[in-house]
């Protein structure tokens, strides 16, 4: 599996627990980067996109990635 599949599986993990609560924002993508072993930032924004596209999260050019539904509450 590749690392941003790794990285959005375990993002997925931290909204189903309610680490991240909807309208919260998420750490920055360097926060990220460093939180999961100094990934590439592309890796995380790979990342980041997969739970938009599933419509978890909202992202807003130069503020960032916004919960916008959690995986059991979609």
């Amino acid at each position: 599996m590749p690392k941003y599949q790794d990285i959005a599986a375990e993002l997925r993990r931290r909204l189903e627990d309610g680490e991240y609560p909807v309208g919260s924002q998420l750490p920055s993508l360097e926060q990220l980067s460093a939180a999961f072993g100094a990934v590439d930032i592309e890796t995380v924004r790979q990342a980041e996109h997969l739970l938009k596209r599933d419509g978890l999260l909202d992202i807003v050019p130069s503020k960032g990635a916004f919960v916008r539904a959690t995986p059991r509450h979609r």
